[in-house]
């Protein structure tokens, strides 16, 4: 059975996109993989298409650019069919001049084939045979269609008189002909709609007018044989007022209209056959007599009518495609909340999906789940790498592991929800249905969801094994993303728990908030109740309105005004309207204009009720997503600010604390920089001295003296997380996580670093190559014996190793070692240009380069990225430990450390830093070795990544320079420092020569990771000798289980990039991201004891 480790936080989640701004029309229809797929035309008049990115963003693609026609577009259509592949049909009119337009057409494309390069998309324009003159064309309409053939098109346009006409357009395969022979009977000129439409009597056009006697009239035109061409006359009741249509297709793919004004209409196409027809009345909601425009959203035989007032308020009505009504018209916007919108229907859940363009000029998307009915709202985003956007959403960190606790990488399983949501999986958008949809872990085991939300709600996911697997139990593993929000929430018990209750960042929830001592008690005693509503046994009906007034009266529990909740209920009884969750949005939209709100029993169901405008509703409570929504409603109601509400019952970022921690790696960094320079470029013959010493003591024998209990003791993954002290988990956490989500985002930059000089290439041609080269070939005899004995199930001990091992191995590594650092102190100025070029490279990281400039940093290089990226998860995990973030280094004296002369307050602070360092870095570390072990078989890896890692492995080296003249074995720590050092040195050199060294790298991190392990034994065995404490024990077995995982990731991530078989290296990707997941669990128990000693 699997090992899970999950961990969910609501927070606000960076994004490098930006809300799209518009002020013009648009269309959705759906891609490929059921997103919206909008083509709109900019403010400067450009035909622009806007597709998913499928992470979460969306990028724009400027159509008629890349079909070379820039010039002002007119008019658009778009039409999809409702085959499987969702065919387009498109068309748009561009100027010509004042008075003329050009008609384009394309042929029929998938939506993928926007992704096609812009020659072929090019080719997809159809030949004109002529263009039209003198005719400015102002509308475009297309025919619904089911199959691939191209349906009826029909411009609207001006002629040179300024005379209303229309057209019709043949479309063959290769071109398309503009056909003067069909037109408007002259007494429907001024048409308040018109629309195409298909009859059994053949293709044609609906129009709807009024006649000379002002009397509302619709009539079909038949446009297949202009010769003879057949006419019906429509009619409406006496009281109708129609002044707006929209057309549905039915099961025979033929066309039926839904007709608003003074109440909803409906002519079936059986009705419109022959003249003198009505169209029946099938709605008089009032909601359908201020009707400014209406839409119909179809799916097969699902439909939504969506309708729009004269004051921008936004409903819809369900239906089929015989028309028939599904339920009452929902009303989901208030006034003000959109300008224009635009809605599909996802064909494989039927669930909605609205794009609308509120009276500010954005665009925001709009999701409905059909199990739920609630609606959710996000920011609708297009990519852009040099902005960045925050958005709130629930992020969950969920590691898998096998029985003995190593990841399941790559593995297939199932993710379903309580409720068609969309969510992003491990940075790839997918929707995921009731039903489930298939999933896999990434090469670290581990998924990241993050689910974008605008309260504090979010559905429950279930996660099971696929068909022929059996990691997780029979009925799979929860996730509740929002349980630690609930958890929270809970603790607000009276007046004072709410005025008290503060965010992350020591921030109280209502600071400047105005509300009444009273209101704030009311909601108080409101919060507490519905946390305590039990939701064990089974959920509610979903309409549980329906007892008499008593028994509502009887049950309140707390309401706005309690005085006056009998007065409230008595007025309000009878006018009570049960809402399912898809009004939510309209009510809470409109949390200033609620009068009273209350919370009561309806038959064993608790609802929560607003008044608005003298209406009730009703909202059942029946679930944890419901408490926590009307939660939100209250701190609405209170005026608490949403990203108030965030700070306090999610997870807070503090940016403050987070550049601070940067800062201090910049500090620390530099300094080390400053210090080294002056050591290279003076002390070479302390360099050579320092090899020579650990030459001369191989030779004599390694005094390798280690306890047997520790020599012989196995370690694995099941020991590294056996009996570890609370918090030693610290680093699994989601937050923990969020910059090894955006380090991820290294491996798309195409940043161009500036190569070595000729001097220094010439010397890694001279010098590091050969050696390199050396134990290249060296690797092969030695890595098959390792890595057979590092895969075994029950771990592996530090005897085992050393006997593979030997002085042998030790001594060659350290003479080369010795040869490429000497070698290259002839060439020492190149080499600190080389690193200085590393720590300034103007890289650009999707994210990380733009959350530098939202956090003001005025120029920022791979070292502000990297220390960003670093500063995250140790500001979250110091905060996690300890309380409060890592101690401030404004300035540090490196060489001060060194001689052993540096002040305790700056000792401390770079003790902390170094401990938090290093149990990220494990993180970071799986990273950029999975990148080596599957990228590198084909290509070498990017260069951001590559250097990040480079860049990393310096920081963390030197934040661990070993100062203490007195601590056991120093001499050797010396010696594995310097080793490590040198070994990222000459990465930093081979990687800016800009040749293929990713195997020749890795060939040495197996021989110095091999070799520095072996060197850190001699150092435990000291360490052992000195030991004078349980305490001081523990800390040294610690550190020797960390040796073993570190050695382990360390050969596993050389070998794998160097191995051919895809096997092995799916074996050695495992065994680095276990290693490493076990290092940072191993060395976060090691800093959580020693807090707990001081």
């Amino acid at each position: 059975m699997a090992n899970i480790k999950i961990d969910s936080e609501l927070m606000l989640h960076m994004m490098a996109a930006e809300p799209i701004t518009s002020s013009r029309r648009f269309i959705a229809v759906r891609d490929s993989e059921h997103r919206p797929l909008l083509f709109s035309v900019t403010s400067e008049g450009q035909f622009v298409a806007i597709k998913s990115n499928g992470q979460g963003s969306n990028v724009q693609v400027n159509l008629g650019e890349i079909l070379g026609l820039r010039a002002e577009v007119h008019a658009f259509v778009v039409t999809q069919s409702s085959n499987a592949d969702g065919t387009l049909f498109i068309a748009f009119a561009t100027k010509e001049s004042a008075n003329s337009s050009h008609l384009h057409v394309l042929k029929p494309i998938k939506p993928n084939d926007l992704n096609l390069s812009n020659d072929v998309l090019r080719s997809k324009l159809l030949l004109a045979v002529q263009q039209p003159t003198n005719a400015r064309i102002s509308e475009l309409h297309m025919n619904p269609t089911t199959n691939t053939t191209p349906p009826l098109l029909v411009p609207v346009f001006h002629d040179v008189n300024g005379d209303l006409q229309i057209a019709r357009i043949q479309i063959t395969s290769t071109n398309w002909s503009w056909e003067r022979d069909i037109a408007i009977p002259e007494l429907a000129k001024s048409f308040i709609a018109l629309r195409p439409g298909k009859l059994a009597l053949g293709e044609g056009l609906f129009v709807l007018y009024k006649g000379g006697n002002k009397k509302p009239s619709l009539l079909f035109i038949t446009t297949d044989d202009p010769q003879q061409t057949t006419t019906v006359d429509l009619g409406f009741p006496a009281d109708a007022e129609p002044n707006s249509m929209s057309t549905f297709t039915d099961g025979k793919g033929f066309t039926g209209l839904f007709v608003a004004g003074n109440g909803l209409f409906l002519l079936n196409p059986k009705d419109c056959l022959s003249s003198g027809k009505i169209a029946t009345k099938i709605s008089s909601d009032p909601v359908y007599h201020d009707i400014e425009n209406i839409f119909i959203a179809q799916a097969g035989p699902t439909i939504s009518a969506w309708f729009e007032t004269e004051d921008h308020s936004l409903g819809y009505q369900r239906a089929t495609n015989d028309g028939k009504l599904v339920g009452d018209p929902t009303l989901l916007l208030p006034a003000g909340s959109n300008a224009e919108f635009a809605p599909i229907i996802d064909p494989s859940s039927t669930s909605q999906i609205l794009v609308i363009l509120d009276d500010n000029n954005q665009l925001s998307l709009l999701e409905q789940s059909i199990d739920s009915q609630v609606w959710t709202s996000t920011p609708f985003l297009v990519e852009r790498r040099e902005k960045m956007t925050q958005i709130s959403a629930f992020m969950t960190h969920i590691e898998i592991n096998d029985a003995t606790k190593s990841p399941l990488a790559l593995t297939s399983f199932t993710l379903s929800s309580s409720a068609w949501v969309s969510v992003l999986v491990n940075g790839v958008f997918r929707s995921i249905p009731v039903k489930g949809t298939p999933v896999k872990t990434d090469a670290r085991g581990i998924i990241t969801l993050v689910v974008p939300s605008q309260d504090m709600s979010c559905y429950r996911f279930t996660l099971r094994d696929v068909a022929g697997s059996s990691h997780l139990p029979s009925n799979g593993v929860t996730i509740d993303p929002s349980s630690k929000v609930a958890q929270r929430l809970s603790t607000i018990k009276t007046a004072d728990d709410l005025k008290n209750f503060t965010s992350g960042n020591g921030k109280r929830l209502l600071d400047g908030c105005t509300a009444s001592e009273q209101d704030i008690k009311n909601a108080a005693e409101a919060l507490g109740a519905i946390s305590n509503i039990s939701f064990t046994g089974n959920n509610p009906p979903a309409n549980t309105w329906h007892g008499p007034s008593p028994a509502l009266t009887a049950s309140v529990l707390h309401g706005s005004s309690s005085a006056s909740v009998g007065g409230f209920l008595g007025s309000i009884i009878k006018t009570v309207k049960n809402a399912l969750w898809d009004s939510w949005e309209w009510i809470s939209r409109q949390v200033s204009k609620a009068t009273e709100w209350l919370i009561s029993k309806v038959n064993d169901a608790w609802n929560f009720v607003v008044t608005i405008a003298g209406k009730a509703w009703s909202f059942v409570l029946d679930g944890v997503n419901a408490v926590v929504k009307a939660a939100g409603f209250i701190f609405s109601k209170l005026k608490v600010a949403f990203d108030a509400v965030v700070d306090a019952f999610g997870f807070v970022f503090n940016w403050d604390d987070i550049k601070q921690t940067r800062d201090s790696i910049k500090v620390m960094v530099n300094s080390c920089f400053d210090f080294g320079s002056v050591f290279i470029l003076n002390n070479k013959p302390t360099v050579a001295k320092v090899f020579d010493d650990m030459e001369k003591a191989i030779l004599k024998g390694l005094a390798i003296d280690l306890p047997d209990d520790a020599k012989n003791k196995k370690h694995s993954s099941e020991s590294a997380n056996a009996d570890q002290p609370e918090k030693a988990d610290a680093s699994t956490s989601a937050p923990a996580n969020v910059g090894a989500y955006h380090f991820e985002q290294a491996k798309k930059s195409s940043s161009t670093l500036q190569k070595a000089s000729s001097a220094l290439s010439d010397a890694f041609d001279r010098i590091i190559k050969p050696v390199l080269q050396d134990l290249s070939e060296k690797t092969v005899e030695l890595t098959a014996d390792i890595s057979k004995l590092f895969s075994a199930k029950d771990g592996v001990s530090v005897g085992e190793v050393l006997k593979i091992l030997g002085a042998g191995i030790l001594k060659i590594v350290i003479g080369l070692v010795k040869n490429i650092v000497l070698g290259l102190m002839e060439v020492a100025s190149d080499i600190l240009q080389a690193i200085k070029a590393v720590l300034d490279w103007k890289v650009y990281i999707d994210v990380v380069t733009p959350l530098l400039e939202w956090l003001d940093v005025p120029a920022f290089s791979l070292l502000d990225a990297v220390s960003l990226i670093f500063a995250m998860p140790i500001t979250v995990l110091a905060k996690t430990i300890t309380g409060k973030a890592p101690a401030r280094i404004q300035s540090f004296d490196y060489s001060a450390m060194a001689a052993g002369k540096l002040d305790k307050p700056s000792l401390l602070a770079y003790n902390e830093l170094a401990s938090y360092l290093t149990i990220t870095y494990s993180i970071f570390d799986t990273i950029s070795k999975i990148v080596g072990i599957t990228i590198g078989a084909v290509a070498e890896p990017p260069k951001a990544l590559t250097l990040g890692a480079v860049l990393m492995k310096i920081i963390v080296q030197a934040a661990t320079f070993p100062y203490d003249k007195a601590s056991a074995g120093r001499e050797w720590r010396i010696a594995v420092w310097s080793m490590l050092g040198v070994n990222e040195i000459i990465k930093a050199i081979a990687l800016q020569t800009g040749l293929p060294v990713s195997k020749l790298i890795a060939a040495t991190d197996i021989f110095i990771a091999l070799s520095t392990f072996t060197l850190t034994q001699v150092v435990h065995g000291a360490e052992y000798k000195v030991n004078k404490s349980a305490s001081d024990h523990a800390k040294t077995s610690l550190s020797l289980a960390e040796s073993v995982y570190t050695v382990v990731a360390g050969v596993a991530g050389g070998y794998g990039t160097i191995a051919a078989d895809p096997d092995q290296k799916t074996i050695c990707a495992v065994l680095v991201a276990g290693s490493n997941a076990n290092s940072a669990v191993v060395k976060t128990s090691a800093k959580v004891l020693k807090k707990s000693a001081e």
